[in-house]
């Protein structure tokens, strides 16, 4: 009998000894992944803010762009009438370039010239220390929107379209939104 009770005393000391291991690893585990979970943080935070920087240093270092609005769109215009893509793109916020330039690399020579023509119609509707505001008529031919389910013809040869305008931290204004 008592060599029964001391093989249910080592049985039960193995079970607990058991047990305190696998919540010893399990406690270890949970601390391991916390740890690297800040560790991932920690590395996505400073990616972003390397990222930042070299935005930064973008912004800071853009030279393209005029003193007032009215000189950067002179220039973009120009660079538009010479069908210069590339630099006219350079005239935009560092955040939009891609963008516009792929835009307007889908129109064509006469499709730019014509832009050309509409934007110099135009005239500026706002102007602020930092902020400005170019409204130009753009053509339209069979424009058509829908509302609640029906087809509504657009009767107006024009729609107005906005160029908007920032001042940046250097002191040049560039072309926001196009």
């Amino acid at each position: 009998m008592e060599e029964q009770n001391k093989s249910h005393f080592w049985r039960f000391a193995a079970g607990l000894a058991l047990l305190m291991a696998l919540g010893l690893g399990i406690y270890y585990a949970i601390g391991w992944y916390e740890w690297r979970g800040v560790q991932n943080e920690a590395a996505a935070n400073d990616r972003a803010l390397q990222d930042m920087k070299e935005l930064e240093a973008q912004y800071k270092n853009d030279t393209y762009g005029g003193t007032t609005p009215e000189a950067t769109l002179a220039l973009f215009i120009d660079a538009l009438k010479k069908g210069d893509i590339d630099l006219a793109s350079k005239y935009f916020v560092v955040d939009e370039r891609e963008r516009v330039r792929a835009d307007l690399s889908k129109l064509s020579s006469l499709r730019l010239i014509d832009l050309v023509n509409e934007i110099k119609k135009g005239d500026f509707v706002r102007m602020e220390e930092r902020f400005a505001k170019f409204e130009y008529k753009r053509g339209v031919q069979n424009q058509y929107i829908f509302f609640e389910g029906k087809r509504i013809e657009l009767n107006t040869p024009f729609i107005a379209s906005p160029i908007d305008f920032v001042r940046q931290e250097n002191s040049l204004w560039k072309i926001l939104l196009f």
